[in-house]
C-alpha cells in the first residue's frame, strides 16, 4: 500500500525544528507522525530525540526530495516530516510559526476556501386547534293559527196561538253539543344546515435571515521579486 507523503519543512537549526515539534504534539498530533532530522555532534545525520534517523524513502517522499533534505541536514539545519492525517492547515501553520520552509518547486497543495451553508430543516408543530361544537339557542315564536269553533244561535219569536201540545210545566229541554277546534303544539327537530369539517394544506414562504460566514483566499505579494499570476478554472 502506498504511503501517503508527508508535510516536510526545513528549518534553520535542530532547536526551531525541536520546538515546532512540541508545538504539534501541544496540538494533538502524536509522536509517532513526527520525525526531525538534524546533524549531531560527530556530524552524522540523526533523528532528534536519539535513534538513527529512519529512511525518508520509508515516509513516502520522492528520491529526488530525499536528496535534497539530506543536503539540508548535511549543511546544518533540521528537517521535519510530519503525516498530518487531513490536518495539514493546522500543521502548517504550526511549521510556519516556527520558520520552517518548504522545499521550493515542491508539489502545490490548494488552499481550500471554505463557506457555510445554510441547512433549513421543516418540522410540524401545532400552533393551534379549532373546535366545533353546537349550542342551543332558545327563541319564543308568535303564530297566528285560525281556528274554528260553535256557538249556539238562538231564535225567539212570537207563538201562533194554537193549543199547546203538552201541559204547563212539562219538563222539555233540548242538549245541543258545542265544540271548538284547539290547539296542541308538538315540536319536531329538523335540518336546517349541515357543516362539514376538514383540513387542506396551505403554501406560504416564510423569510429566514440568519448569517453565514464565507472564507476568501488573499494573495500578497512580499518585496519586489516575487511576481504572482493568478488562473481561474
Amino acid at each position: 500500500m502506498e504511503t501517503k507523503r508527508p508535510l516536510t519543512a526545513v528549518f534553520e537549526n535542530a532547536e526551531r525544528a525541536q520546538q515546532a515539534l512540541g508545538e504539534l504534539e501541544r496540538a494533538g498530533f502524536s509522536r509517532d507522525q513526527i520525525h526531525v532530522l538534524c546533524r549531531d555532534e560527530r556530524g552524522k545525520t540523526a533523528e532528534a530525540r536519539g535513534g538513527f534517523a529512519r529512511a525518508l524513502a520509508a515516509l513516502g517522499i520522492l528520491r529526488d526530495d530525499s536528496e535534497y533534505y539530506e543536503g539540508e541536514c548535511q549543511a546544518g539545519r533540521a528537517v521535519l516530516t510530519i503525516q498530518a492525517a487531513g490536518r495539514e492547515d493546522e500543521a502548517l501553520s504550526i511549521l510556519h510559526e516556527f520558520g520552517g520552509s518548504e522545499r521550493s518547486g515542491a508539489e502545490a497543495r490548494p488552499i481550500q476556501a471554505r463557506e457555510e451553508r445554510l441547512d433549513i430543516r421543516k418540522k410540524p408543530v401545532q400552533t393551534g386547534e379549532v373546535r366545533v361544537r353546537k349550542e342551543v339557542h332558545e327563541e319564543e315564536r308568535n303564530i297566528d293559527v285560525p281556528v274554528q269553533r260553535e256557538e249556539v244561535v238562538v231564535e225567539r219569536r212570537p207563538g201562533s196561538g194554537r193549543e199547546a201540545s203538552g201541559p204547563i210545566g212539562d219538563r222539555d229541554q233540548i242538549r245541543i253539543p258545542v265544540r271548538e277546534e284547539q290547539l296542541h303544539v308538538e315540536k319536531t327537530p329538523v335540518v336546517n344546515e349541515e357543516v362539514t369539517v376538514g383540513k387542506r394544506a396551505v403554501h406560504e414562504s416564510k423569510p429566514v435571515r440568519e448569517t453565514v460566514r464565507k472564507e476568501e483566499v488573499k494573495v500578497e505579494e512580499e518585496g519586489g521579486n516575487a511576481p504572482v499570476r493568478t488562473h481561474r478554472k
